[in-house]
């Protein structure tokens, strides 16, 4: 399950791109209280203390890679705007980036780059013809 934010505090999860924010406005969203949480998400065997759980949601400490993947589990979370939003590269695409030799690697960040670039040149553009859009008129007819 895609999740689209559908309030204040799942807006700024989406737009700030931080974990923390992210997995408190979900939790919050499906009514889950830490505690109910807690026992979903496991460390060593062992559920994830609530302090744990307190400093990951205010972005006090970073998750690691297998805790993200049960948080996407444990909150119908795409796994992947998890790894985006805790500014972590998913582990299969790192091991792929590692197979490469460095000339490859160095292509690949070139391709990347100009992806990027394309896709900001895109987004600046739909912002400047929305700003420049002509406002309809009043009393016209």
């Amino acid at each position: 399950m895609e999740w689209k934010p559908n309030n204040n505090a799942l807006e700024e999860g989406r737009t700030t791109r931080t974990f923390g924010v992210m997995i408190r406005a979900r939790r919050k969203e499906l009514g889950l209280r830490q505690e109910d949480l807690s026992p979903r998400i496991e460390i060593e065997g062992r559920p994830i203390s609530q302090t744990h759980l307190s400093d990951l949601e205010r972005g006090t400490i970073a998750p690691r890679p297998y805790l993200i993947e049960q948080f996407a589990r444990a909150l119908e979370l795409n796994r992947d705007v998890l790894y985006q939003a805790a500014g972590i590269v998913p582990p299969e695409v790192a091991e792929k980036l590692n197979r490469l030799t460095p000339e490859e690697r160095e292509e690949a960040w070139g391709v990347f780059k100009d992806v990027v670039g394309k896709g900001e040149a895109r987004r600046k553009q739909r912002e400047h013809q929305a700003e420049h859009k002509p406002k309809g008129r009043r009393g016209a007819g």
